[in-house]
């Protein structure tokens, strides 16, 4: 078994390496099938697809993990992972894209499940919220890499070969879990029973996911349809990359801050804040056109929507039934790809329909609602917790 210390820097390089991988490809798989002449429907299907296989093995994924450890799922994932960046460079074509994005898609839920149950294993309960936030800023910068790294490579090389150079990294992730032999693991015996359903008639998680889904909603709509909206006003792909990494950068810095945002603000309202700021930022990314403006824009959209995965992945865990961490991660998980196998082929035949701008402002008024929603949540507790004073 890993010291604590070094067993989260080990989880967190587990995670980097597929985090920026992962933010890259989602870039390149975009922009590779708008070159190919998919339809913003098709890219639309395309980030579906990559949302689907995630919701099928999220769940088992959470068990196996419970069951019998997190090593040996994640180095089966990385297989998968480093094929689906083969693939689009041996067969480019947009069918092809399909399947590397359903290899790639089942690659992030289980690397994602499972580096959040290991950093919750390497955790005490005092200091869970700083593991959490400590996972939130290598996010951080896995995401400010890997959207310029992505345009810049594809400037550079092509879109084919483009996948090649993310290849290493996806590599790297798959020899940290194949030599993790000190990485903790779950026997049979130790894991608590029950059922799937004693977790879905839990209310605490499901208010957690619907705050989870809305941040998720949101982190995907931003690199999936900034790239086609950068395209339709003829930025440049490297430009592409700079203002998706731009929302990622000013996450990092906002990520910083959360232990204090924390006890200033209190959890919840602070989400509330959060989603209201990015839902703020998608409305008025229609309204620009330069590079600068779409910058700072974006700039606003990450420092708004940063504090969001943190969050909810603490309060996920934090509300699990002791020895199902991974199990409540996948729910998590499936919860998400529900909403995320669902919005993106509707979102893009609306911008089909009506035009581009329509995704932005309407991931914006659901963002908002949530916002309103949590606030009042929160007037009527204030309300209960005064009557019964």
């Amino acid at each position: 078994m890993m010291s604590r210390r070094f067993g989260m820097v080990y989880t967190l390089s587990i995670m980097a390496s597929c985090l920026t991988t992962l933010v890259g490809l989602r870039i390149m798989f975009s922009l590779f099938a708008l070159s190919l002449g998919a339809s913003a429907f098709q890219v639309g299907l395309l980030a579906a697809t990559y949302q689907f296989f995630s919701l099928v093995v999220a769940i088992p994924a959470g068990m196996l993990g419970d069951r019998y450890g997190a090593r040996w799922p994640l180095v089966g994932s990385a297989v998968l992972g480093v094929l689906g960046l083969l693939v689009p460079y041996f067969l480019p074509s947009v069918p092809m894209l399909f399947l590397g994005m359903a290899l790639c898609g089942i690659w992030a839920v289980v690397n994602l499940i499972l580096t959040q149950s290991l950093i919750g294993a390497f955790s005490t309960k005092e200091t869970l919220a700083q593991a959490f936030s400590n996972f939130s800023l290598v996010s951080s910068c896995s995401f400010l890499v890997g959207g310029p790294l992505a345009g810049f490579a594809i400037d550079a090389v092509g879109h084919e070969l483009g996948f090649l150079v993310l290849v290493p990294l996806a590599s790297f992730s798959l020899m940290l879990a194949l030599f993790g032999r000190g990485l903790p693991g779950a026997k049979r015996k130790q894991v608590a029973r029950g059922d799937l359903r004693s977790l879905l008639t839990d209310r605490r998680l499901w208010w957690v996911l619907l705050l989870g889904g809305s941040v998720q909603l949101a982190g995907d709509m931003f690199p999936f349809f900034v790239p086609i909206y950068g395209h339709s006003v003829g930025l440049s792909a490297s430009f592409v990359g700079i203002v998706v990494g731009a929302a990622y950068g000013a996450s990092f810095a906002v990520r910083i801050w959360l232990q204090a945002l924390i006890t200033r603000l209190g959890e919840e309202p602070l989400l509330a804040w959060s989603l209201a700021v990015a839902g703020g930022a998608m409305a008025i990314v229609p309204l620009f056109s330069s590079p600068a403006a779409l910058v700072a824009v974006a700039l606003v959209f990450g420092a708004g929507i940063a504090v969001g995965h943190p969050l909810t992945s603490m309060l996920m865990y934090r509300n699990s039934p002791p020895g199902r961490e991974g199990e409540v991660m996948g729910l998590r998980a499936t919860g998400n790809g529900l909403l995320r196998v669902s919005a993106p082929p509707a979102m893009g035949g609306l911008a089909a329909l009506a035009g581009l701008p329509v995704v932005f402002v309407t991931t914006a008024v659901i963002l908002g609602s949530v916002a309103l929603f949590i606030g009042s949540r929160q007037k009527h507790r204030a309300r209960a917790e005064g009557v019964a004073d």
